[in-house]
């Protein structure tokens, strides 16, 4: 009887051992993946407000957009929009870009991957902030809102 239940507790301190490597490993896995997709979304979300505003194309965005932002607008109108904000003056820089998502730890638990970002910019006439929401599909990050606010626009 003695080894039997010697052989039942190892047999559960080893299941014991591999569960807890198996979570260890899926929640390093899901650190690491959060981490990815934070500097891949960030790095999007700069690069598109800094084509847009550095030469006032609507292009950028229109690349990196998603079906549901595109259709708000003919390509035509999206360039006319971000031409108008032009009254801003050339763009001096990116001061600050403040972020959230709702992506948890293990992300396969998660429907939807979103982000948000805040991005403070400075124009020579005026500051503006550009709110932009961000939808992971198809395997990529995708722009579904694009808001610039500034007191010199309507926006």
């Amino acid at each position: 009887m003695p080894a039997k239940s010697f052989f039942i507790n190892h047999a559960r301190l080893i299941l014991l051992l591999v569960l807890l490597l198996v979570i260890g490993a899926l929640l390093s896995w899901g650190i690491a993946f959060k981490a990815q997709q934070d500097r891949d979304s960030r790095e999007l979300s700069l690069r598109v407000t800094e084509a847009v505003f550095r030469h006032w194309q609507a292009q950028p965005l229109l690349e990196a957009s998603h079906p549901s932002l595109r259709s708000q607008m003919t390509d035509a109108q999206w360039e006319n929009q971000v031409i108008s904000m032009s009254v801003l003056g050339p763009l001096q820089e990116i001061e600050s870009i403040t972020g959230t998502s709702n992506m948890p730890l293990l992300p396969f638990l998660a429907e939807q991957l979103t982000y948000r970002y805040q991005i403070g910019l400075q124009f020579i006439y005026a500051p503006a902030v550009v709110d932009l929401r961000l939808l992971r599909a198809n395997g990529q990050w995708q722009i579904t809102d694009f808001v610039v606010s500034s007191m010199l626009t309507n926006n």
